[in-house]
């Protein structure tokens, strides 16, 4: 499967000035951080100068959001994302320039280090203080990602920012964690169900969806990860728990509630490329705190589902519906950034397997 969908994205992607096209967000961080990853692990100076120019894109997103941070809302989804991304290039900086060369390089991703560093912080800082003002709760907004995805998971993944923050820069660490603990912690008070032992959604929608779950766990094992702190790695097993009404056994994937009126699902066979890869990075930081082989067994089931059931003709297809695979008349077929994910997803599978 790998090999297969980096070939069909290697010759079939579109990317104009670094912005992906069939995108519906993913591609501003898995794109850039899959390509540069990848690139500079096998040495392909093409497929990294592919992933640095995704990259020029997020920095220019993060450049025009510091200039008017008044834009916030409506950047977010590609800001957000890019923004992890670039976490993820800023570290793989010098392995980049030590196989394309400075000159190379820069004409790709015209910024030296220190003010890709700057601007993370910058832009990580400044959302931060929006999201206070908002009281730490992404408010109902007519945006796609609050829309498709609900408040709970564009909260998360703010916290998830402060996180990769603190991974990054050890000597920040401590307030970058103290911002994600408020964060999360507002979360819990505002949507939290105890019914559900899970987040709602939205803090009014009491019925139980993967993603607020998922992206929940993902954040929590991170948490744990720097901070030790017991109730961390406690919630996030105790989600693993709550998203198992989800789980279809036959298959070995969860239902994916969030858009299938939308799509127009007629039963709850409805299953989603970027909710499954979401749930198997929630497994893997699962098992990467705790050793448990049940969380990899789950990670691995869900990358069988994705190979049997959505990949086709060398793309991994948007979605499972109504025991088929998506159709090019459905409302959405082929996603370029869920597809970086998966590749970005099997990448991570293998260095913890």
């Amino acid at each position: 499967m790998f090999d297969e969908v980096l070939a069909y994205l290697l010759a079939n992607v579109k990317c104009e000035h670094g912005n992906f096209e069939q995108d519906f967000g993913d591609a501003c961080f898995y794109g850039q951080a899959f390509l540069v990853w990848h690139g500079v692990e096998i040495q392909d100076a093409q497929v990294t100068t592919l992933g640095l120019h995704a990259a020029a894109f997020a920095l220019g997103e993060a450049e025009e959001f510091l200039d008017n941070p008044a834009g916030f809302m409506e950047a977010g989804d590609d800001l957000v994302m890019g923004l992890l991304g670039l976490l993820e290039t800023w570290q793989r900086y010098d392995q980049a320039v030590a196989l394309l060369g400075e000159e190379a390089f820069l004409e790709a991703l015209p910024a030296q280090r220190k003010h890709i560093a700057d601007v993370l912080r910058d832009s990580v800082e400044a959302m931060d203080v929006l999201l206070q003002v908002m009281g730490d709760y992404v408010p109902d907004a007519d945006t796609y990602s609050v829309y498709t995805y609900g408040n709970t998971v564009v909260t998360a993944l703010f916290a998830l920012l402060d996180v990769e923050l603190a991974r990054r820069f050890p000597s920040l660490a401590d307030t970058w964690l103290d911002r994600a603990e408020a964060i999360t912690e507002t979360i819990h008070e505002k949507a939290w169900n105890d019914l559900l032992g899970g987040y709602r959604i939205r803090p009014d929608d009491e019925k139980l969806y993967l993603y607020p779950n998922i992206i929940m766990m993902l954040l929590y094992g991170r948490m744990y990860s720097l901070s030790g702190n017991p109730l961390h790695l406690e919630r996030a097993q105790a989600l693993f728990q709550a998203i198992q009404p989800l789980k279809d056994a036959a298959q070995g994937s969860y239902k994916s509630p969030y858009s299938a009126k939308t799509m127009g699902a007629k039963t709850d066979d409805y299953k989603t490329l970027s909710s499954q890869l979401y749930t198997s990075l929630a497994f893997m930081t699962l098992y990467e705190q705790t050793g448990e082989a049940l969380y990899l067994d789950e990670a691995n089931g869900l990358f069988s589902f994705i190979d049997s059931h959505l990949r086709e003709d060398g793309k991994i297809l948007h979605h499972w519906m109504d025991g088929e695979i998506a159709k090019p008349e459905h409302l959405e077929y082929y996603c370029t950034g869920c597809n970086f994910q998966a590749l970005y997803a099997l990448k991570y599978l293998w260095g913890v397997e």
